[in-house]
């Protein structure tokens, strides 16, 4: 009988050895994933996404933008499995998206083109300028906008082309300040028309929005001001 129970002992002791090494442990990559919210583009500039995890499961939400600004396009509760290379957000059976990952030393790092909130504003920094063309009055006129980002400070200015009777010369506006923290392609300022301006991302990288326009980063150490506009 002693035997006879040692040896069911054993059974189970192994039993439960096996299912404990049974597959690959990916605890440190799940507990690593919920501590950041991930944005990603995966399709135009208009678009910008954010997933989040939980133990449970995850989050899928979407802005777009427009020429009225920023829209919130909804959200999608998803569950997620991990494997050797890629996190799988499920849809039932269904892979809805598989984002590629390396875990070195607890260090967590999607995709290129998946970015924290932390990289995304260390992307912003510097100066950001874009010149479009609106018709006014029969005349093609041009806007020529500028942003500075400062790590928590922020700070603008523009000139639009006078489309008056062909009137030389432009109108000043700004400069605008004031500090800033990083939303969801949006930003919490209190600098004036700060609710105009937004980012997405574009080939893995961070673009500023006004409204929809798309901005350049620009290599320049101040804005133009007053009297350094020239629309010739």
């Amino acid at each position: 009988m002693k035997k006879r129970m040692l040896s069911l002992l054993l059974a189970a002791l192994l039993l439960l050895s096996l299912c404990a090494c049974g597959g690959p442990d990916y605890s440190n990559v799940k507990a690593a994933l919920q501590t950041e919210q991930w944005y990603f583009n995966n399709t135009e500039t208009a678009i910008l996404n954010r997933v989040s995890f939980t133990e449970e499961g995850a989050l899928l939400e979407q802005v777009s933008f427009n020429d009225n600004g920023r829209h919130e396009e909804g959200s999608r509760e998803l569950t997620y499995t991990i494997d050797e290379s890629n996190v799988n957000l499920m849809d039932g059976e269904e892979i809805v998206l598989a984002i590629p990952y390396t875990m070195t030393e607890n260090q967590l790092t999607l995709a290129d083109g998946y970015l924290t909130l932390a990289q995304i504003d260390e992307g912003l920094q510097g100066y950001w300028m874009n010149r479009s063309y609106n018709s006014f009055f029969g005349r093609t006129c041009g806007l020529e906008e500028y942003i500075y980002f400062d790590h928590g400070k922020v700070s603008s200015e523009k000139a639009a082309e006078s489309g008056y009777d062909n009137t030389e010369g432009y109108f000043y506006y700004g400069p605008y300040e004031g500090s800033y923290q990083v939303g969801f392609g949006q930003f919490e300022t209190d600098m004036m028309h700060g609710a105009e301006w937004g980012f997405s991302i574009l080939d893995g990288e961070v673009i500023v929005l006004h409204f929809a326009r798309g901005f350049e980063h620009v290599d320049i150490t101040g804005f133009p001001g007053e009297d350094g506009y020239n629309f010739d």
